[in-house]
């Protein structure tokens, strides 16, 4: 079975409800670029398996909160360090969010 074939049935059969799926993983454990893994995902989101959500990350700044294209805000509070942190496309992460189970 293919690199792609794996994945395609490791993401049908992990699709739970609220499970969130990074690419990059995906990418680093099938061997595959991350340009299919995106053209898979992309698929599901057509089927509203999954929707495109973003995840604001740094080293020194990480949260559990996901935003909607459009509904980012411009800087994030990190209260370790008391300080906001400009929104640049350098911290921002692509996630899928998993919105249904078939």
């Amino acid at each position: 079975m293919s690199n792609k074939k794996e994945l395609e049935k490791a993401l049908i059969d992990s699709l739970k409800k609220g499970k969130i799926i990074y690419p990059s993983i995906y990418k680093r454990r099938f061997n595959i670029p991350l340009s299919d893994v995106i053209k898979i995902m992309n698929e599901l989101s057509k089927n509203d398996l999954v929707s495109l959500r973003f995840k604001i990350e740094t080293p020194e700044y990480s949260s559990n909160r996901l935003y909607k294209l459009g509904k980012l805000p411009e800087s994030v509070y990190n209260e370790e360090t008391d300080e906001n942190i400009e929104v640049t496309n350098e911290i921002i992460r692509p996630v899928y969010e998993v919105i249904s189970n078939e």
